[in-house]
């Protein structure tokens, strides 16, 4: 079979592969390893009453090689959601999601597609966290059932099973650093995917951002991710290692994250049905901020 027509048959299964990605979060939170000592404790404590608005950007630019032919995939995707506490429960928090709105455009050689997704507009959900951020209960969000153009059918845990960045579990002190690893499995009615992060963090200091004081906190990345999916009648297997680094800025006082940088680039290989293999390169970034 000819390269032109293998990259036909291929690309728009390889979309689906990169939306899929894309929505279920690249790379997992920041893990929650600690040193045993420090004057500063990071909660999540969400107010029950106004919501905390966010808008979280996410950029995907894939390029695979097939049969020495270069193809890219560019997708773009939006969320703005508001979160509220629903109470509180020993060390578990229930949190009240809504969906403001949620968007999503795909590039390839094969043509543009995508746009906003209307059906999920104001739609609520409840899921649940530690106080350190560790996502618990997230069923809610899988009643949540929304058709992306280029991919089909999918549910909102894929957005929000690593929304929130997780926080060291004992007081840390400015300077002091700590590595962890952190296993992130993900399982939906068309796809499995497994990350593992590891990390080297580090507790920067004290930064006011708008008049308020945050615990700055960056992490440099390494880790595998593997995923699994069916599509267009083809077993299809990701699987590559990734590198990255990320920033933290989570308040002292207020009790939830205010922005969250990612920016990671993945070297791995596809696998379709155990026919043909090729490379593929994917850079990501992501933003998550609040809003004013």
């Amino acid at each position: 079979m000819k390269t032109k027509s293998i990259g036909k048959i291929m690309l728009p299964a390889l979309s689906i592969i990169v939306i899929s990605l894309m929505s279920a979060g690249y790379i997992s939170n920041l893990p929650a390893g600690t040193p045993q000592t420090g004057p500063v404790k990071l909660v999540y404590n969400y107010p029950a009453g106004d919501y905390v608005k966010y808008m979280h950007t996410n950029k995907i630019i894939q390029t695979m090689d097939i049969e020495g032919q270069s193809m890219q995939v560019k997708v773009n995707s939006s969320l703005g959601c508001s979160i509220r506490s629903g109470g509180t429960s020993g060390n578990t928090l229930l949190l009240e999601i809504r969906i403001d709105t949620l968007g999503q455009t795909i590039d390839t050689p094969q043509g543009y597609s995508g746009g906003a997704i209307q059906s999920v507009k104001d739609k609520s959900f409840n899921m649940s966290i530690t106080l350190s951020g560790k996502e618990t209960d997230i069923q809610d969000a899988q009643k949540l059932v929304y058709f992306i153009e280029g991919s089909g059918e999918t549910n909102a845990s894929q957005l929000f099973h690593n929304f929130f960045p997780d926080l060291p579990v004992n007081p840390i002190k400015p300077g002091e650093t700590w590595n962890a690893t952190d296993t992130s499995d993900l399982i939906t009615p068309t796809m499995s995917m497994k990350t593992i992060t590891n990390s080297f963090n580090k507790f920067e200091g004290i930064e006011k951002v708008n008049g308020i004081e945050c615990a700055k906190i960056t992490s440099d990345l390494t880790g595998t991710q593997t995923m699994r999916t069916e599509t267009q009648g083809m077993q299809i297997s990701t699987s590559g290692s990734f590198t990255g680094t990320s920033t933290l800025l989570f308040p002292l006082n207020e009790g939830y994250f205010i922005e969250q940088n990612v920016s990671a680039r993945m070297k791995g290989i596809i696998d379709v049905s155990g026919q043909m293999t090729f490379p593929l390169t994917m850079e990501t970034t992501t933003s998550t901020k609040m809003l004013k």
